[in-house]
């Protein structure tokens, strides 16, 4: 879920629920493990919420330095980014999306290295993939820049 706020400048702040963080990766390394090795799959009980909570803040920290630009406040998984003029609002909820699979990408990527490095290379490339996608989305302009041309 996020809120758009426009005031002079735009302020987009969107919370992502740690629960629903947890229970996407669960899910998606149960789909892993089924397919691939059953040893891959996360359960995501109180003996490892701890370890997934540090990789989750780790994820925090890399989309703070993707954001930096943007003013970047979080607080548990609650982002508020001050973005220009011009910034399309619409975007926003892609954004949204765009950090939550990326928190998901990256905690798995991190979990399955620990474990199996060799098999923690798919989460990488994708993890790596949301994050250009993230950046891009950020600095895209919204707005056609206009230029006078002087030919002389």
């Amino acid at each position: 879920m996020f809120w758009v706020h426009i005031c002079g400048m735009m302020t987009i702040e969107f919370i992502i629920p740690k629960d629903r963080v947890l229970e996407e990766v669960a899910k998606s390394t149960a789909y892993v493990g089924v397919a691939v090795d059953a040893h891959e799959k996360i359960a995501t009980v109180d003996a490892n919420e701890e370890i997934l909570g540090s990789f989750i803040e780790v994820a925090c920290n890399d989309l703070l330095l993707a954001f930096g630009a943007y003013d970047p406040k979080v607080e548990e998984l609650a982002f508020e980014l001050t973005m220009p003029d011009g910034f399309d609002g619409a975007r926003a909820v892609v954004l949204e999306r765009l950090v939550f699979e990326y928190i998901v990408s990256a905690v798995i990527w991190r979990w399955l290295f620990m474990f199996f490095p060799e098999k923690a290379v798919m989460w990488e490339q994708r993890a790596t993939e949301v994050m250009t996608r993230i950046k891009s989305t950020v600095n895209s302009r919204s707005r056609v820049l206009r230029r006078v041309q002087r030919p002389f």
